[in-house]
Order: C-alpha cells, then sequence, then structure tokens
C-alpha cells in the first residue's frame, strides 16, 4: 500500500474524495488530511507519504509550494493537484513540477482514476522520475478537450492550454447535435425543430445538416 494525503481548505472536498474512491482497490490507503498548505507540511514531515493530493488555492501555503517544500524532505513525492479555478500560470508552473495531473473541480472521477492508476504505476516502477510522461501529457491534453467541449474553461484559456500542450485541431471537424422531441403534434415538433435551427444561426458551417426523426411506439 502507498500512502496518500490529501489537502483542501474545503472540508467536503477531502470527505468526498475520501468516500468516492475505492483507495485499496489501488493499492492506496489515505493516512491524513489537512485544510491549509502549512499544516499538512508539519504533517507530511511526520508521516511518510508518497502521493500527495492538494487544492492549489489555500490560505496561508498553496498547493505548488508546498509540493515544493514537502519535496525537500521526500524528492520522490508525487503530486496531483485540485484547482477550481482557470489558473493556467499555475498549470505551468505545476507541469514544470512534474505533477501527474492538474484537475480542475468538480472533478472528473473517470480521469482521477486513470491518474491515480498511472500514479502507482509510476511508484511501483524502480527509478521512477518526476517528469511528465507522455501519458500525463495526454491525460492534461484529455483534460482540457474535454472542459472545453463541456464549455467549462473559456475559448482563451483552452487556446493557451493547447499552445503548451502541443494540441491542434487543423484537421476539418464537425458538431453533432441529438435533440429529443416530445410526444406532441407536427406543429409542437416544427417549432422546437426552428429553435434549434436559429440556436445555430450565426456560428454554424454554411453546409450545416440536419436530420429529424420520431419515435413511435407499438401497441
Amino acid at each position: 500500500m502507498y500512502n496518500v494525503f490529501i489537502v483542501d481548505d474545503e472540508p467536503f472536498i477531502i470527505e468526498g474524495l475520501i468516500d468516492s474512491i475505492d483507495w485499496p482497490d489501488f493499492g492506496l490507503e489515505v493516512v491524513g488530511s489537512a485544510e491549509n498548505g502549512e499544516e499538512a507540511l508539519r504533517r507530511i514531515g511526520q508521516t511518510p507519504v508518497d502521493l500527495l493530493i492538494t487544492d492549489i488555492s489555500m490560505p496561508r501555503m498553496n498547493g505548488l509550494d508546498l509540493i515544493r517544500a514537502a519535496r525537500q524532505s521526500r524528492p520522490d513525492l508525487k503530486a496531483i493537484i485540485l484547482s477550481g479555478f482557470n489558473e493556467f500560470d499555475y498549470l505551468k508552473e505545476g507541469m514544470r513540477l512534474g505533477i501527474e495531473n492538474y484537475l480542475l473541480k468538480p472533478i472528473n472521477v473517470k480521469e482521477l482514476h486513470d491518474t491515480l492508476s498511472n500514479a502507482v504505476e509510476k511508484l511501483n516502477s524502480t527509478g521512477a522520475n518526476a517528469l511528465l510522461s507522455p501519458y500525463d501529457v495526454q491525460i492534461m491534453k484529455d483534460n482540457t478537450l474535454y472542459r472545453w467541449i463541456c464549455s467549462r474553461i473559456s475559448e482563451a484559456e483552452f487556446n493557451e492550454r493547447a499552445a503548451l500542450l502541443g494540441i491542434t485541431l487543423t484537421e476539418p471537424y464537425g458538431v453533432i447535435a441529438l435533440a429529443r422531441l416530445p410526444s406532441a403534434g407536427a406543429e409542437a415538433q416544427e417549432e422546437t425543430f426552428e429553435r434549434v435551427v436559429r440556436a445555430f444561426e450565426g456560428g454554424a458551417p454554411p453546409r450545416i445538416r440536419f436530420a429529424i426523426w420520431t419515435e413511435t411506439s407499438s401497441s
């Protein structure tokens, strides 16, 4: 078992992480938590910790400073950063520190699972270093694309992250929108369809295609 320490100034985030993850299934055990960086640093100095999961914006000491300070005594410490904000400069600095991932809140559970699995693989590997592997970078790329598609980051921040991570969208692409129309008369369905068309006006490519189908229940 590898030891995990969680730091966040919001107690419900800590509780949610502890309760929602099957830590033993990953070969991990949560050995402690703290609500600020200074308290976390003191407790990490007293308890062997292999993986640090920390919020980035906290009173007294932020997550980046905590990682730097903790690695003075534990240079092989792995770290995952949590953030409720789109702090691009923090992401860049986190990559320099060789973090496992930079996760935006609300946390994508699958992405966290993948990150934990990758961190454990590194811990299992002898001589693993803190440099970002291609897999680490791919996880960050997936996270950035997911947040952009879900409108959780702005276009400006997406462009910044894309430049940093090497994301290019030079190939032709399209958007698929699915709308399930209510079981109503033809007039109501036509009105709904017209609203969908208007929503695309101004931003749709000139050769946009629409298709309509209806479901009928068999008796």
